[in-house]
């Protein structure tokens, strides 16, 4: 029995799903005469409320059948072997659910899938639909960071490099039952584009190899230069249907197979690096096929298992429903469909899904394994179905937020051992708190690399406690970044006898301003020296628009204000980076690659306050800085600014571009 929650969102939801889909009643299906006002109109926190209740109940279901699959499934073919595509396409569905949701029932049955694998793919080296478990693995590298998942994905894709096969994509009979066709060897047929592509890309993102994405790139657009028709602006299944038409005379495009690719292209979107040439291919990709699935929807909200004819098959069919609701939800969601028509169908397509789950989380009308429009029966259903259902209600549960919020943002993070992290619309930032103590780390300011304009501190925390690392991009940025015992991007030390005297972790802090142009706070630092302890307040402001934090510090010692000697320091890693500095102008910076990407790092001070600028190499780990000599004033008090910048944001993308915008800072 539903509790009172579930039975308010099947009430608001449920009008919608009843009047979209008229009356299911065995294998018997009639849609209704209506005009879709019902479900257009749903709100979008019912929709949102939906999507949770049928995520859940759609993953529960299946994870609770993952055994005896011939009482349920007419049409077994390959789905008891967890590496093959039927359970990685339900796998990959899962990975995202598990993204939006944190579930962890559904993280510990991806872990268990992958162990149970021993991380390995099918045993077909070339088959695409046994690279298709393979992007379960490299997920579970993204929130673990082990290399020990993709291991063997790794061998199997070297061996496929190195053969590089060039055989005809044309789809004939091979004479070899390890095959199944001659051209299977490539992606010949429309499926493959969403089992193989994305895992290539993921290897790629591991390991920092772009030669895996470049194979899979050639091979994505080889296949889509022969089996995408421009005139429909939808792909063939394979070379077979170039001519078949169905009995009403329309062209065959399948449904699940359209659905396959459409549902890998936001997949592959958001994991290609920034900047990737071909980026906006895909792109445009998309949008095509957007703009056809939205034209051809049925009144009903699903989309005919022929694409071009729904009276071919005129039942529901809801695994490529899944998949084309998830491509266009996603659309909608990152703000690459803004028109009624594209919202509409996504509601649609949502209400038509809803309403294939039942009450117990099975998911109905799923056409069984096969490569063209057949029919479908009510109780039909199979593990990709449910997978198509998951990715469509992983973004559902997005559906109709408000935009992701750009401010200048500053917290103590408690839950990470007393961080205290900051960000503006450019840049992140962290150093260590008092739970940190005994950890190894210091005083230096640590760098989050963000490629989004928007808030990322409490959404990457927060999926930490989840046990999803953020040292793994995963769209909007990540923290490949070594700050231990030394400056980071830029701070400062006591320099006495010839040497740096630094702080440990913050000691305490106050916030003075978080959440709007510009975030201001105060920590307080206590540094041993050899004239006793000296305690530092330090102000630190950061405005929206800008790569540099600024910094005012005052010093004390017993209690009263102290003229020091400081030394701001910018972190060579060990002298991966090559040094820069302009004495005129008061900067110092330094520049290396981080995953082939370049990061500049520097600190100012006020031209007429520098005694001198020094690169020091040590062969102590995390102890080689340039850095900016200055002494306090009269109060105790000094200034300085510090920053980064990184490639992938794109905006600055040279050492002569960081130089440049230091040089400019310094002039303001």
């Amino acid at each position: 029995m539903r509790d009172a929650n579930k039975s308010a969102v099947a009430l608001v939801f449920g009008m919608a799903i009843l009047l979209l889909n008229g009356c299911v009643s065995g294998n018997a299906y009639q849609a209704t005469e209506h005009d879709a006002t019902a479900a257009v109109s749903a709100t979008a926190q019912s929709i949102r409320a939906s999507a949770r209740q049928v995520g859940d109940q759609a993953m529960a279901w299946q994870l609770g059948h993952m055994d005896q699959f011939e009482d349920y499934i007419p049409k077994m073919h390959h789905t008891a072997d967890p590496r093959n595509w039927v359970q990685g396409a339900f796998y990959i569905g899962l990975t995202q659910w598990v993204d939006a949701t944190g579930n962890q029932a559904g993280m510990a049955a991806l872990d268990a899938v992958a162990r149970t694998n021993n991380y390995e793919l099918g045993d077909r080296k070339f088959h695409a639909d046994d690279h298709a478990i393979g992007q379960t693995y490299l997920w579970l590298f993204e929130q673990s960071g082990k290399p020990i998942v993709y291991g063997p994905t790794l061998r199997n894709f070297a061996e496929i490099m190195a053969a590089n096969p060039t055989n005809s994509l044309e789809l004939v009979p091979a004479g070899d039952p390890s095959i199944e066709h001659a051209c299977k060897k490539r992606w010949c047929w429309s499926d493959a584009l969403f089992m193989a592509p994305r895992t290539w890309l993921m290897l790629s993102n591991a390991t920092g190899d772009p030669r895996y994405f470049e194979y899979a790139d050639k091979e994505f657009w080889a296949t889509t230069d022969y089996l995408y028709s421009k005139q429909h602006d939808l792909y063939f299944r394979d070379s077979r249907y170039f001519d078949q038409r169905s009995s009403n005379g329309a062209p065959v495009f399948w449904s699940r197979g359209n659905g396959w690719v459409f549902a890998a292209l936001p997949m592959i979107i958001e994991d290609i690096p920034a900047g990737h040439p071909s980026r906006g291919r895909y792109v445009d990709l998309y949008v095509s096929m957007a703009e056809k699935f939205v034209h051809i929807q049925k009144p009903d909200g699903y989309w005919a298992p022929s694409l071009l004819d729904s009276d071919a098959v005129n039942t529901p069919e809801t695994s490529g429903t899944g998949f084309i609701t998830y491509g266009l939800a996603w659309g909608v969601n990152n703000g690459l469909l803004n028109d009624q028509a594209s919202i509409d169908a996504a509601k649609k397509g949502w209400a038509a899904l809803a309403a294939s789950v039942g009450d117990d989380g099975r998911v109905h009308w799923v056409q069984q394994i096969g490569k063209s429009p057949d029919p479908v029966e009510m109780n039909h259903t199979q593990l990709y179905g449910v997978g198509a259902v998951l990715l469509a209600a992983s973004e559902m549960l997005s559906w109709g937020l408000p935009e992701k919020e750009v401010k200048a943002y500053g917290r103590q993070v408690p839950e990470r051992i007393d961080d205290f992290a900051w960000e503006n619309d450019k840049v992140a930032f962290r150093v260590y708190g008092p739970a940190a103590s005994k950890t190894g780390v210091s005083s230096g300011v640590d760098a989050w690399l963000k490629s989004v304009d928007y808030s990322i501190i409490d959404k990457w925390y927060a999926a930490h406690l989840k046990g999803i690392s953020y040292h793994v991009d995963k769209g909007e940025g990540y923290d490949p970044y070594h700050t231990g015992a030394s400056r980071g991007v830029g701070a400062s030390v006591i320099w006495m006898d010839g040497k740096a005297w630094s702080a440990g972790p913050y000691k305490g802090y106050r916030i003075v301003e978080s959440g709007g142009d510009q975030v201001v706070f105060t920590l307080q630092y206590e540094i041993q020296t050899p004239v006793g302890k000296v305690t530092e307040y330090k102000t630190v402001s950061l405005r929206l628009g800008s790569q540099l934090f600024d910094v005012e510090s005052a010093f004390t010692l017993h209690g009263k204000p102290a003229e020091l000697t400081i030394a701001v320091g910018v972190t060579t890693h060990d002298e991966k980076a090559v040094t820069a500095h302009d004495r005129e102008s008061g900067w110092v910076s330094a520049w290396e690659v981080i995953d082939d990407l370049g990061i500049g790092t520097g600190a100012l001070v006020d031209p007429d306050r520098i005694s001198k600028i020094e690169h020091v190499v040590s062969d102590t780990k995390d102890q080689s800085h340039i850095w900016i000599h200055t002494r306090t004033d009269a109060a105790g008090t000094i200034a300085y600014r510090a920053g980064f910048s990184w490639e992938a944001a794109g905006e600055i993308l040279t050492p002569a571009d960081w130089h440049a915008y230091l040089r400019a800072a310094a002039r303001q």
